[in-house]
């Protein structure tokens, strides 16, 4: 198992980044995002078939 004694910061110096990085922790989401939203109707098909 590999480690690394280092630790990773991500330090965001752009005013525009930070403007952007605020706005993302201070709104929440106006319509909650969807478990299934990238599942197709032709998933839901083969997942059937399997089933059977």
């Amino acid at each position: 198992m590999a480690t690394t004694p280092f630790e990773r910061v991500f330090e965001i110096t752009n005013p525009e980044g930070i403007k952007l990085l605020e706005e993302m922790e201070n709104s929440e989401p106006e319509e909650p995002i969807s478990r299934h939203s990238y599942i197709t109707e032709e998933d839901l098909e083969d997942e059937k078939l399997v089933q059977e």
